[in-house]
């Protein structure tokens, strides 16, 4: 009889709603992979101790693991986005598992946008890529802005 993969059975689901991405894949395993490194358990043992232990038990102590991993990566300098991807692969686990966990805060993930000029060369770089719709419109917004900036002068 072949033995039953947990994480594989998980990740080929997690596969299935998310268009069977294969960097979805990839990450999500190596994701869950390093909360199992960071609580020095195998997704067996998880199953195994949820099973052997009361509800309420089980899901104190591993919301405790999961807000401990969370952080540990915030001391190792990662950002609150890669944070909060790494916990969506856990709880994913949890959830596809049918595991109780108890309070994990959700990560905020917030990405930076810091406003600049664009260069020529950006400006280029858009043009070429751009089909002769696009490169009207871009062209049309180039010389607004253009005209603009002269007028504040």
């Amino acid at each position: 009889m072949q033995k039953f993969d947990l994480v594989k059975a998980w990740i080929d689901n997690v596969a299935i709603s998310h268009s069977n991405s294969d960097s979805t894949r990839v990450e999500y395993k190596n994701n869950f992979r390093r909360f199992c490194d960071f609580i020095g358990k195998t997704p067996e043992q998880i199953i195994s101790e949820f099973e052997n232990s009361s509800d309420r038990q089980f899901r104190r102590r591993y919301a405790q693991f999961i807000r401990g991993f969370m952080a540990a990566e915030f001391n190792k300098g990662m950002s609150p986005c890669t944070i909060g991807c790494r916990q969506a692969a856990v709880k994913s686990f949890f959830k596809y598992n049918d595991l109780p966990l108890g309070y994990v805060p959700a990560a905020k993930m917030r990405v930076i946008y810091h406003n600049k000029d664009i260069t020529h060369d950006e400006v280029k770089i858009i043009l070429d890529a751009s089909k002769p719709r696009e490169k009207a419109f871009f062209l049309l917004m180039l010389k607004v802005a253009y005209d603009l900036k002269l007028s504040a002068c």
